[in-house]
């Protein structure tokens, strides 16, 4: 099922990326570096969506409460946005645990490198465009990769000790 939902979401990567930069939204940044942004994206939403699945025994249940939550989950980053400039760096970095919040801040340093005139860089992605802030592109790519860990941990822990209807179910300190 990854490779199938990853297949899916590559090429929507590569369409995305050629959209945003030859269509010069995202003029000045690196192709590389955007399509990278992405696929980091897209890997953790498919191990949301699959740690999502196992909360529930009904497909047509998971896919309805799953967008749902999908959805939710990208309020928290409207209300942040507001305040971004002076959010501490360690409320970002535990913001970012929800993946939607990660791309949301990923997306606005991609928008600020561009106002800067410089575009995100490979060279640069380790520093912010926010005067005083020390979370950078590299950071949200970076949780952006650890929720998709976080998401496998904890899909395989529920898949164990609850296996639904099928399985045998392990104690939940095995």
């Amino acid at each position: 099922w990854f490779l199938d939902s990853f297949a899916m979401m590559f090429t929507s990567c590569v369409l995305l990326t050629i959209i945003l930069v030859y269509g010069n939204i995202l003029e000045n940044s690196d192709p590389s570096l955007v399509f990278c942004f992405m696929l980091t994206y897209t890997i953790s939403t498919i191990m949301l969506a699959f740690f999502l699945s196992t909360l529930f025994s009904r497909a047509n249940v998971a896919a309805a409460a799953g967008g749902i939550v999908f959805f939710c989950l990208y309020l928290p980053y409207s209300f942040m946005v507001v305040w971004e400039e002076s959010l501490n760096p360690n409320a970002k970095i535990a913001s970012c645990l929800i993946s939607n919040i990660a791309f949301g801040f990923g997306c606005a340093y991609f928008s600020h490198y561009e106002e800067m005139g410089v575009g995100a860089q490979w060279d640069n992605i380790w520093t912010s465009p926010l005067a005083g802030d020390n979370f950078s592109m590299a950071g949200a790519m970076g949780m952006l990769l650890f929720d998709a860990l976080l998401h496998t941990v904890l899909m395989w822990y529920i898949e164990a000790v609850w296996p639904g209807e099928y399985g045998v179910p392990r104690p939940p300190y095995f």
